[in-house]
This record gives C-alpha cells, structure tokens and sequence, in this order.
C-alpha cells in the first residue's frame, strides 16, 4: 500500500495515514483469509 503525505494536511494527520496504512498492509490484509473463515463460523 503506497501511501503519500499530503502537504496540505498538518504533520499529525499524515502520521496518522501513514501508521494506519502500515496496519491494513502489515497486519490486516495477510490475514484477510483468517478474518472470513472467521466469519464464515459465526452464528446467524
């Protein structure tokens, strides 16, 4: 996930996108498969 500061935005805010981006592609997008047999399990 390629994520760019934006200038206009204040240095907090694009830490913020940057540090959220690095989650989604570190930590959640690996383990897509895991969160949907997850989900395929839950009770209806």
């Amino acid at each position: 996930m390629q994520i760019a500061p934006i200038p206009s935005l204040s240095e907090e805010i694009n830490d913020i996108r940057l540090r959220t981006a690095d989650i989604v592609a570190n930590r959640i997008i690996p383990n897509e498969g895991v969160y949907m047999v997850e989900e395929k399990n839950l009770p209806r």
